[in-house]
């Protein structure tokens, strides 16, 4: 077996480096054009889109920077023909999701779901404004201007598609996909929903603000399946485990 390392300071080119040694891999191996290897040659080369829109985002040093690891195992036969591929992520950067620097983004599927969603499929996932800046998590007053932001809002508009269609060709039906696109909608209304201390009994707890959070709650536990209450305890309790504990 052999290994490819690559490896380098943000913005160095290794997300492109792998996306164009994915491509070659895989069109060397479909040297024959069987059917079946022409398939996953064209589905091992949607991969990219995949992983870069859930797991990269613009930052000061680079517009597409993967803010993750990953290990990619290809399985070749004894004639050098691609017989398959697993994908391994890790150290996925988790804090984006809330919290996001001026002048960067959080992951790119955020912004496309809002740019590429119709009306009524907004309405549908509950999502009553289709601009950033409408939702706390992906807001952020240090946007890109000028030709920069026109490119970054066209890439935005048709990735959402792209993404669609990369799933499908990886085996993701479209009942799955919107399942995917709920609980991105939900994770976007759960960053509107305002969380403060109160006194109970001498100790101070965390509380959802009801009145100016509960539209934005009622949303997400409906797009999540749960109930209002439930949710409303998931955000507001923290479990630590000790040990086996």
């Amino acid at each position: 077996s052999q290994s490819v390392l690559v490896t380098g300071e943000s913005g160095a080119g290794k997300t492109e480096t792998c996306r164009r040694l994915l491509q070659y891999l895989a069109h060397a191996a479909n040297r024959g054009g069987a059917a079946d290897t022409r398939a996953l040659h064209e589905a091992l080369s949607q991969t990219s889109c995949v992983l870069e829109a859930f797991g990269n985002a613009r930052t000061v040093m680079n517009d597409n920077s993967s803010r993750y690891g990953k290990f990619l195992t290809l399985r070749y036969d004894k004639t050098a023909r691609l017989q398959g591929a697993s994908f391994s992520t890790f150290l996925l950067e988790q804090t984006r999701v809330v919290r996001v620097a001026p002048a960067e983004r959080s992951f790119h599927v955020f912004y496309a779901l809002l740019a590429g969603l119709s009306s009524t499929e907004a309405a549908e996932l509950q999502l009553d404004c289709l601009a950033p800046n409408g939702y706390t998590y992906i807001a952020t007053s240090d946007a890109v201007g000028g030709p920069a932001a026109a490119d970054e809002a066209a890439r935005d508009a048709s990735a959402l598609s792209e993404i669609g269609a990369a799933l499908e060709l990886l085996g993701t039906p479209r009942a799955t996909q919107w399942q995917a696109w709920r609980v991105l909608a939900a994770v976007l209304r759960l960053g509107n929903v305002v969380v403060s201390a109160a006194a109970d009994g001498g100790t101070e707890v965390a509380r959802v603000d009801e009145g100016e959070s509960a539209a934005s709650l009622e949303a997400a536990a409906q797009l999540l399946g749960v109930s209002h209450t439930a949710l409303s305890s998931a955000v507001t309790t923290r479990c630590l485990k000790a040990g086996g504990e």
